[in-house]
């Protein structure tokens, strides 16, 4: 009876194992796939401004997201402080994407200020609350 209890325990904890390595397994296959979705996003906006020229070099990898001046200093409790790793672009690309963003706002916002339709709106004066300030209000 305890021979039969223990390897019910061996399968099951096997089962267990098992389980746990698919359910990593289709977690990994999970962040692969969310990978390839955006660099297919990233190819079609880029594609879409015209920046085709940047496509080779829109290669995402895991990079500091900045230096930490204090790198391998201890948290509060005692565990060693996490590096901000990321996965993304290169700095050079990021920041000639960036450069290009902000051209070509200025492009259009030259555009929108020849045109006419980037002229301040005055605001409408508001009501005051209260007493209502034309005869004949709602309930007169």
């Amino acid at each position: 009876m305890q021979s039969e209890k223990k390897k019910i325990a061996q399968i099951t904890s096997g089962y267990r194992q098992q389980q746990l390595q698919n359910e990593r397994v289709d977690a990994l296959t999970g962040v692969q796939r969310l990978r390839v979705l955006h660099a297919t996003m990233d190819a079609t906006v880029l594609t879409a401004y015209g920046w085709t020229d940047l496509l080779p070099k829109c290669t995402c990898e895991f990079l500091l997201d900045y230096e930490d001046d204090e790198s391998g200093a201890e948290e509060s409790t005692g565990r060693k402080k996490k590096q901000p790793w990321r996965y993304r672009w290169p700095d050079e690309v990021r920041d000639e994407v960036l450069a290009r963003l902000l051209k070509l706002n200025a492009e259009r916002a030259e555009e929108e200020r020849l045109a006419g339709a980037a002229e301040p709106q005055t605001a409408t004066p508001k009501r005051k609350r209260g007493k209502a300030s034309a005869p004949g209000g709602l309930f007169d």
